[in-house]
């Protein structure tokens, strides 16, 4: 798996982290809000059936990010969403 593009914005109320996480499923996707940093692991399982031969192709990538939070950050005030291919987690200060 290819690093995913990551966007960082900062409003007067949250951070929002947004990462692109196209062909991804919710299941796919882990996020730990650890007292300084939020984790974030990207896992793809792929199940590909050959067409020449009797058998099966699996596939399997794997990709973590880490974000360390400004000590403005109330630890328990995070919401995320996934819509589209996009990832977005609110920090809300």
């Amino acid at each position: 798996m290819v690093s995913p593009d990551v966007n960082i914005f900062e409003n007067r109320n949250e951070y929002i982290i947004t990462i692109a996480t196209n062909g991804l499923n919710k299941k796919d996707i882990n996020i730990d809000n650890l007292e300084n940093t939020i984790a974030v692991c990207l896992s793809r399982h792929k199940k590909n059936k050959l067409q020449k031969f009797y058998g099966e192709d699996f596939s399997c990538s794997s990709f973590s990010l880490s974000f360390t939070k400004p000590a403005a950050l109330s630890q328990n005030k995070m919401t995320v969403s996934y819509e589209n291919g996009a990832l977005c987690i609110c920090l809300h200060k």
